[in-house]
């Protein structure tokens, strides 16, 4: 497996690359990220999450649903507390901290673990992912802003961003999804088709997208700060070898268990930098260990698949 693995995370590293270079020359600039990001958050990844949860109501899946909620959330919450002790181990500013702990607690779940989840394990493992995605929104729009933001004491402006996360279309997707399988909807083959058919679109523009986000950065200064291979090596292999350890004792269903765990070795989430912009966080250090961890997640999650067989 790890050979196709690696096959597979090359052919999304060099649409990567399209990405970055295509920024680097201005075919995609700035108004064109943002109008792509748009397409893929509102269309195409929602189409994706509706056409993954079309499967057969059990009480088995209701269990696996039930099971992705609670373990996803005990990995943020074990995710923080790595990530945490890490922070003691180093000597580096607040503004640093902070991107630090971000970037060790959320992954980036949307724009390459759904392409990433997909090529290992098919399509309908997405329906995993889409769950996990729910617990993603609520912490980083929650917790994930305080961590950006120490400052924060307004919980009203944090009630308003959970709302916004919940009110959010790929969301709105989950929940469509969620009373299709419950209800033991079947779609109409034409419609399913054309979920379908606009779902594929989901990873080739992802990952255009993080080229494009990451061509931002200043190149010769990405690989100058230890903390960031820390950070990095922490994210991508001490956390999620960490989850493999404790959860293969308990999940019996391979796929699921492969989804949490590579959904947790994926790097940083791009709102690592998102946020620190938003917010008055470090956004060049966000950037810095955004990109110094996608690049080397190229290699790592492969890796990972030799301990998941």
């Amino acid at each position: 497996m790890f050979f196709i693995v690696f096959d597979n995370m090359l052919s999304l590293f060099f649409i990567m690359a399209m990405g970055f270079i295509a920024a680097k020359l201005k075919i995609i600039d700035d108004t064109i990220s943002s109008a792509l990001s748009t397409v893929l958050i509102n269309i195409t990844l929602p189409a994706t999450i509706i056409s993954a949860m079309q499967r057969p109501f059990s009480i088995g899946a209701l269990k696996e649903i039930i099971l992705v909620l609670v373990v996803t959330c005990l990995i943020y919450a074990f995710s923080i507390f790595i990530g945490m002790i890490a922070l003691k181990c180093m000597k580096a500013d607040q503004s640093e901290k902070n991107i630090y702990l971000f970037a060790c607690t959320f992954s980036n779940m949307v724009y390459m673990g759904f392409p990433v989840i997909s090529a290992i394990f098919g399509h309908e493992a997405l329906f995993y992912g889409s769950i996990a995605n729910i617990v993603f929104n609520l912490v980083a729009f929650s917790i994930g802003i305080l961590m950006i933001k120490k400052d924060t004491t307004n919980t009203t402006d944090i009630k308003k961003y959970l709302i916004d996360a919940l009110k959010s279309i790929p969301i709105i997707a989950v929940f469509i999804g969620l009373i299709i399988f419950f209800a033991g909807i079947k779609l109409p083959q034409p419609l399913f088709s054309a979920f379908s058919m606009t779902g594929a679109v989901t990873v080739p523009l992802s990952m255009l997208i993080v080229g494009a986000l990451l061509s931002k950065s200043n190149f010769l200064e990405m690989f100058n700060s230890i903390h960031t291979y820390f950070i990095t090596f922490l994210r991508l292999i001490v956390i999620p070898l960490l989850v493999l350890l404790v959860l293969k004792h308990f999940i019996t269903n391979k796929t699921l268990l492969g989804v949490l765990v590579i959904i947790t070795a994926m790097p940083p989430a791009s709102l690592t930098v998102i946020f620190a912009e938003k917010y008055g966080g470090n956004a060049p250090l966000a950037s810095k260990v955004v990109f110094i961890s996608t690049l080397f997640s190229v290699f790592t999650i492969p890796f990972m698949t030799i301990f998941l067989n």
